[in-house]
């Protein structure tokens, strides 16, 4: 099927390049929320720090330490 645009009409891929100042593929500091920091949330931070390098990672925990579900509970042996 052909795209056509009536002139004077912008995309909406033109309106999204417009609004993030460039590209929708170009590279942008992201800031990133983690709620919890269990085995599922230090495997997130893993995975960010992996792959990833322009972004700031901030991880809420209610515990006092990480491990989420172990250090809650404590289980025998």
């Amino acid at each position: 099927m052909a795209d056509f645009i009536i002139p004077g009409e912008t995309r909406p891929d033109d309106q999204a390049r417009k609004r993030l100042g460039g590209p929708i593929h170009a590279e942008r500091h992201v800031d990133i929320i983690c709620v919890g920091a269990g085995a599922s949330g230090l495997l997130m931070a893993y995975k960010l720090q992996k792959h990833f390098s322009n972004f700031t990672l901030t991880v809420f925990e209610k515990n006092p330490e990480v491990s989420g579900t172990w250090f809650e509970n404590r289980y025998p042996g």
